[in-house]
C-alpha cells in the first residue's frame, strides 16, 4: 500500500447531513469552532504497536488476539489498519514465504503478515505514513518517545498517534487490549451533535478510544494541549502538588501510575482541561459527555511493564542507532528534569541490549566530551523504588562511575525525604572526558 494515496474508499463512511454546526455546550469559552454540515465518518479502525513486532512478546499476547478477533468478526462492518515500525524490507523478506523461516529476526515478521492476513488487518508502517507522506503534528515529540526504546516510550509515541490519527483520518481509534463487540458507535458519532465520543467506564475517562470525523476542533484542540505539555519542564508539569507527596503515593497500585508522566503529558488526565474548555463538566462526579458504545475498556497497561525477554544480538549499525536514542533520551532528561540524568529510564533501554556496558560508555562519555551538555548536569538518578517496597539501585560500569564527581545540589522539586516520583536523584558533576584530535 503507497501511504501517500492511502484514502477511505468510496462507500467506507457514515455520512450525515447536520440541521446545526453547533457541537459543544454554550458555555464553551471561546465558543467552538463550528462543524461542516455534511459529516463523514470513516468506517475505520486503526491500532497502534510500536517497539517490537506484534504478538513477540507477552506485552503484545492480547493485542494481538483481541484485534484480529474483531478484525475476523466485523470487517465487513470497518477496515481494521494495524500502524507498526516494523521496515517495510523485513516485510518484504518474508512476504513470499510458505512457511516461517528458521531466522529469529524475521520469523515474528512472518507471523505478523500471516497473522494479518487471515484476519483481513491492513498493515501500515507509521514512519511512512505520518512522517514521509503525511506529515503528523508532532513529530519531534513522536521520535524522542521512540528514542526511549522502553514500553513507556512507545505507550507515549502510541498516544501521539491516537490524538493525530483520529484528527487526521477519523473513525473508531482503539487500544489493543480493549475488547470490541461492535462499531455502531461510527454510525451514532455521526448522527450526534457532538460528532465525537469518548472512552468511559463508570466514572473513569481514558484515552483508550477516541470516535469522531476528521479535523473535529475537540481533537484539533487535544493535540494542541499535547503539543503544550512537551514545552514544559517534568517540575511544571506535576506542579507543587506533588513535590510534597510521601513515596508511597507512587508505588501504591491504585497510583502508581502517576510515577511517569506520560499520564499527564499526553495521557488521559490531558482529557479534562479540554473538556473543560469546551463547556463539559461533571454531573454526579461523571463527565456528562458522549460515550464509545461498543467497546470494553482494556486494562492491560502494558506500557507500564517491561520485558522479560532476553537481549537479542546486534548489529554494529543497529548498536550505533540504539546508543544514539540513548543519548538522545538523556539529553531530553537534562532539559526535562532540571539538570538531572535520569540513568533509572536508560537502564530500562540499555538492558535490552547485550553489551551494557559498550551503551553507556558511549552516551555517557558523548554528554561528558560537550562543555554544554556537560555543564547541565546537577543530578543522575541511579535509585528508585519498586512496586514491592524494595529499592533498585542500577549499577554502572567503572568506566561511567568514574565520570562522576561530587555535587552540590539537586534542583528537581524532592520531597522531605529526597525523592521525587518514586526515585532518588542525588548530586553529582559530570567530568570532562578527552577527545581524541584527529
Amino acid at each position: 500500500m503507497d501511504p501517500a494515496t492511502w484514502s477511505v474508499q468510496p462507500g467506507r463512511t457514515h455520512k450525515h447531513t447536520r440541521d446545526s454546526r453547533e457541537w459543544a455546550p454554550e458555555a464553551a469559552s471561546p465558543p467552538a469552532e463550528p462543524l461542516p454540515v455534511e459529516i463523514e465518518v470513516p468506517k475505520l479502525l486503526p491500532g497502534f504497536w510500536l517497539g517490537d513486532v506484534l504478538g513477540q512478546t507477552e506485552r503484545s499476547a492480547n493485542f494481538k488476539e483481541l484485534f484480529g478477533d474483531a478484525a475476523l468478526r466485523l470487517g465487513d462492518h470497518a477496515d481494521f489498519a494495524l500502524f507498526t515500525d516494523v521496515p517495510r524490507d523485513r516485510m518484504a523478506a518474508v512476504r513470499a514465504m510458505q512457511d516461517p523461516p528458521d531466522d529469529p529476526t524475521l520469523a515474528p515478521v512472518w507471523h505478523l503478515l500471516d497473522w494479518a492476513k487471515r484476519n483481513n488487518v491492513r498493515l501500515l508502517n507509521v514512519f511512512e505514513v505520518f512522517l514521509a507522506a503525511l506529515p503528523m503534528g508532532m513529530p519531534a515529540q513522536f521520535l524522542t518517545e521512540i528514542a526511549k526504546q522502553t514500553p513507556r516510550g512507545w505507550g507515549a509515541a502510541a498516544d501521539i498517534l491516537k490524538a493525530e490519527s483520529a484528527t487526521r483520518f477519523g473513525g473508531l481509534v482503539t487500544d489493543g487490549d480493549n475488547r470490541i463487540r461492535n462499531v455502531d458507535v461510527l454510525q451514532q458519532v455521526a448522527e450526534s451533535r457532538e460528532a465525537f465520543a469518548l472512552h468511559l467506564e463508570g466514572s473513569d475517562l481514558n484515552n483508550s478510544a477516541y470516535a469522531a470525523p476528521p479535523g473535529h476542533p475537540f481533537f484539533v484542540e487535544l493535540q494542541e494541549s499535547h503539543r503544550a505539555n512537551y514545552e514544559r519542564s517534568q517540575a511544571e508539569l506535576y506542579g507543587a502538588d506533588y513535590s510534597d507527596l510521601p513515596t508511597e503515593f507512587f508505588l501504591s497500585p491504585r497510583t502508581a501510575h502517576f510515577r511517569h508522566s506520560i499520564v499527564l503529558r499526553n495521557g488521559p488526565y490531558t482529557l479534562p482541561p479540554v473538556l473543560q474548555r469546551f463547556g463539559y463538566a461533571k454531573a454526579f462526579g461523571r463527565w456528562d459527555v458522549p460515550r464509545i458504545t461498543g467497546v470494553n475498556m482494556g486494562h492491560d497497561l502494558s506500557w507500564a511493564e517491561d520485558d522479560s525477554e532476553s537481549p537479542k544480538p546486534m548489529t554494529r549499525a543497529q548498536t550505533l542507532e540504539f546508543a544514539k536514542r540513548v543519548t538522545h533520551t538523556l539529553i531530553r532528561s537534562l532539559y526535562n528534569r532540571s539538570g538531572d540524568l535520569r540513568l533509572t529510564e536508560a537502564a530500562d533501554a540499555i538492558r535490552r541490549h547485550p553489551q551494557p556496558a559498550l551503551v553507556w560508555e558511549a552516551a555517557i562519555r558523548f554528554l561528558a566530551a560537550r562543555d554544554d551538555l556537560r555543564e547541565l548536569v546537577s543530578s543522575v538518578t541511579l535509585l528508585r523504588r519498586l512496586p514491592d517496597g524494595t529499592e533498585e539501585r542500577i549499577p554502572l560500569p567503572p568506566t561511567v562511575s568514574a565520570l562522576f564527581g561530587p555535587g552540590i545540589v539537586v534542583l528537581l522539586p524532592v520531597n522531605d525525604e529526597g525523592w521525587w516520583l518514586g526515585e532518588r536523584p542525588e548530586p553529582v558533576r559530570l567530568l570532562p572526558y578527552p577527545t581524541v584530535d584527529t
